[in-house]
Parts: C-alpha cells; sequence; structure tokens
C-alpha cells in the first residue's frame, strides 16, 4: 500500500477481496503479487477477483515457477504450489479470465535457487530451520555476482516492459481480463 501511494496511486485499499464486500464488476484492476500460490483453493479467489473487475478490467498475478524449485523456502512461506506459464493460465482460464500475456523474471535466480534451495531439499540435507530468515533473503549479492543479477533483472524489465517475454525463471507475471460469454456478458 505504502509503494502505491508513494507511486501516486490515490485510492489504495488493503484487505481481503471478501471482507471489502466490493459490489460485482466495480474494480478496474486487481493485482495478486505473491498471492495465489499461498492460498489453498487458488479458483475461488480467481473467481472472486472475476466477479469484482469490470468487463474492462485487468488481474494482474505473479507467482514462482517450477514445481522443481520447491524447497523449505516454499514451506516456510506457506506455499502450496509453484507454477508453470501453463498452469497458471489454465486456472486463470478456468475461472473466467482470458490470458492476454504471460512471462517469466528473475532468470538469474534459477540456478541459485537450485543449488542452494532446492537440490538440499530433494536431497534431505537441511532440515528447514538452518535457512535465512532474514532480510538478507531478498538482497542480492555484494560485489560482481550482484552487478550481474541486477544487470539481468534490468534486461529483463525493459524486455517485460516493451511487452516482450522472458523465456525462463524463477517467478511468471500474467495479465488477464474477464472473460464473458453471450449468457454472462453484463449489459
Amino acid at each position: 500500500c505504502r509503494n502505491a501511494r508513494q507511486r501516486g496511486v490515490e485510492q489504495v485499499i488493503q484487505g481481503t477481496l471478501n471482507d471489502c464486500s466490493f459490489v460485482n464488476q466495480s474494480l478496474h484492476g486487481v493485482g495478486l503479487f505473491d498471492v495465489i500460490e499461498h492460498v489453498e483453493n487458488s479458483l475461488d479467489l480467481f473467481l472472486e477477483s472475476r466477479r469484482v473487475l469490470s468487463p474492462e478490467g485487468r488481474l494482474v498475478v505473479t507467482v514462482p515457477a517450477f514445481n522443481w524449485l520447491w524447497s523449505h523456502e516454499d514451506v516456510f512461506a506457506g506455499h502450496y504450489r509453484r507454477y508453470t506459464i501453463s498452469s497458471l493460465e489454465n486456472e486463470l482460464r478456468l475461472s473466467g479470465f482470458e490470458p492476454l500475456w504471460s512471462s517469466y523474471f528473475f532468470a538469474a535466480l534459477v540456478p541459485p535457487i537450485a543449488a542452494v534451495r532446492a537440490l538440499p531439499f530433494r536431497l534431505r540435507l537441511k532440515s528447514g530451520e538452518e535457512g535465512d530468515e532474514g532480510s538478507n533473503r531478498h538482497r542480492l549479492p555484494r560485489g560482481i555476482a550482484g552487478q550481474a543479477i541486477g544487470w539481468t533483472f534490468e534486461k529483463e524489465r525493459a524486455v517485460i516492459e516493451a511487452g516482450g517475454r522472458v523465456p525462463f525463471g524463477a517467478s511468471i507475471i500474467a495479465v488477464a481480463e474477464p472473460r464473458y460469454d453471450l449468457r454472462t456478458r453484463p449489459h
């Protein structure tokens, strides 16, 4: 909420879609940023998002990618799943959305996540209690490695801002619109 306000968004509401009691088709946008993987029944949240979105509205979703990257970090964070673009777009379609665009991002993080988190998890080398649970978990490393990763993030951002797609990454972003057939399209 603070970031949205700092970027000039005047109306910011914090709460669940159910708790806020939004009127049907009253919102022009819903952002679910690293939320869906924390919800046991993601289809219900997608359906509720569709209910509150106007016919011209947009849903923007980010999720972690690839089940083979599953680790203690996912368990600690309370994740139920990770996605591929195909599985995310399938859930969107099942809940009445038409995916408009999607991309992977954070490609540079896949090797370190696989090596430091996923592989030890699969080999049962870490208990999950040894992980970095502090704020350093989301900081770039210092030195040339951090600079290289930062550089790749900037390149990905430029590709995504231009409407392109990154073919691989540790996360996914998708944009979708509510789909209506002739029986359900509002008048």
